[in-house]
């Protein structure tokens, strides 16, 4: 029987597909492998929730149970890169005043500002045992940080010096108390357009700790997963829900995965071929891993294919040596109308607070 989830939050992408991390469906379906299998009847998406702790509200949720899941085929349950994840809904939700869809950042609506965007979540207040799961979603606002700033910031923590932020990620944040943390991971980051509508940007991915002063968070880039998303919603929902979407720039991506991967493929063989000693075993890992990304986007292009509506068409980079950051991820406990942890209690819905995501004992946080 299909169950809530009580430790992410989603944004919806159309009234029939919601935008969210496989990292957390990884725990949802107890798997450890990077390729996902599981009953998508198992997962209900809940909108227009608003206090996990009561059953009765102004305005009524909608709950939908989950035909079918696409995760990006280059997702890696290590490293986090390529953090996408569609859940495909048995059917549409309705639109009302409190229930609506989330512009994303295609063509049309790339001019964010990277100041004032804001993260919501039930996430805990703070980092540690200490910290608390909200009652009712909260708001923190949050700068972007540039990938360059970003990297060279968290390679002064315990990442190290030879860690590599992938384009698939963002950051955002990085003063003291203010931060997405435990409980968080899955929900929207957006930012203020000029014309005061808000694009999603981020999907809450990870974090050193939560909220510590001058470490910025890290999240899933929307822009980035675009093209995989068109290419899922072509093939599960059909061409005309795509086109409601907007993204544009994708015709081929696919192929161009491929023509990717086989390059690269060959690039390393020959390396292996030419090396020895410890060269020869990094070559050979890195050509390993290599074919299990074509293999996973060939997978994902057979089951489109058997599921489609409509196939389409949609780049990925070098394949390195990934940092493992599953430790971090911003995912956790939480609970509709149960919790382990003492909620906070007589919050104002208003107010603003740090919202969290981490594994208390390393530091590091899956949202």
């Amino acid at each position: 029987m299909a169950s809530l989830s009580p430790i992410c939050l989603i944004a919806r992408v159309t009234l029939r597909c919601v935008a969210g991390c496989p990292h957390i469906l990884e725990i949802l379906s107890n798997s450890n492998q990077s390729h996902l299998k599981y009953d998508a009847s198992e997962i209900r998406v809940r909108c227009g929730e608003w206090d996990t702790q009561q059953t009765i509200e102004p305005l009524p949720h909608e709950d939908r149970d989950v035909r079918y899941s696409s995760i990006h085929p280059a997702f890696n349950n290590a490293s986090l890169h390529n953090d996408f994840a569609l859940l495909h809904l048995e059917k549409p939700f309705e639109l009302a005043p409190h229930i609506d869809v989330m512009c994303l950042p295609t063509e049309g609506r790339s001019g964010y500002t990277k100041a004032g965007c804001i993260a919501t979540g039930w996430g805990k207040d703070q980092f540690g045992i200490q910290g608390k799961y909200q009652v009712v979603p909260k708001q923190i606002i949050l700068d972007l940080v540039s990938n360059g700033d970003c990297e060279d910031t968290l390679r002064s923590t315990r990442l190290g010096q030879s860690f590599i932020l992938d384009k698939s990620f963002i950051c955002a944040g990085g003063q003291e108390g203010q931060d997405t943390c435990k409980g968080d991971g899955g929900g929207p980051l957006v930012c203020p357009m000029d014309d005061g509508s808000y694009v999603q940007t981020g999907i809450v991915a990870w974090g050193i700790d939560c909220g510590k002063n001058g470490i910025p968070g890290v999240y899933a880039n929307v822009k980035d997963g675009l093209c995989f998303m068109d290419y899922a919603l072509r093939c599960q929902e059909g061409r005309e829900v795509a086109q409601e979407i907007g993204i544009r720039g994708c015709r081929g991506w696919m192929r161009e995965q491929n023509k990717l991967l086989t390059s690269q493929r060959s690039k390393y063989q020959a390396l292996v071929l030419a090396t020895e000693g410890r060269s020869k075993a990094s070559h050979n890992r890195k050509l390993q891993d290599t074919k299990q990304l074509i293999n996973k986007f060939r997978r994902f292009k057979m089951e489109c294919k058997l599921n489609r509506r409509e196939e389409t068409e949609t780049d990925v980079d070098e394949v390195g040596e990934p940092v493992d950051v599953s430790q971090f991820v911003r995912i956790g406990g939480g609970g509709f109308e149960a919790q382990t942890e003492s909620p906070i209690e007589n919050e104002d819905p208003i107010e603003t607070t740090t919202l969290s995501a981490s594994t208390e004992e390393m530091g590091m946080v899956e949202e």
